[in-house]
């Protein structure tokens, strides 16, 4: 059995926004889709990244903005991403549950 000392706690402990923060994307490292999942509304925008969906969350115009979002929603629990855009920061949620929407070609 282990045993930590006030000293270790205290050295080892940092507040939640600085041990994770939301992964940052150049908007060339995803592709731009629409999704539909079962606790969205109607379909929306998306991105796919690494095997998963994201949904739009919100713009944000700076990035300390947008890590201080992500980490609210981190926080809650969501695993999020970031992307840089020319008018700031994008938040994007995983949506596990979610499917990707495919054009339909007219007849």
């Amino acid at each position: 059995m282990s045993s930590y000392s006030l000293s270790d706690w205290q050295t080892d402990w940092q507040p939640a926004e600085t041990l994770a923060e939301a992964r940052v994307l150049d908007s060339r490292e995803v592709q731009h889709c629409h999704i539909t999942a079962p606790d969205l509304p109607r379909p929306t925008g998306a991105i796919a990244h690494g095997g998963q969906l994201y949904s739009y969350l919100r713009l944000f115009p700076t990035l300390e903005a947008a890590q201080r979002a992500a980490a609210r929603s981190m926080s809650r629990g969501n695993q999020v991403l970031l992307t840089h855009v020319p008018k700031g920061f994008v938040l994007w949620i995983l949506e596990p549950e979610a499917r990707r929407l495919t054009k339909q070609k007219p007849f």
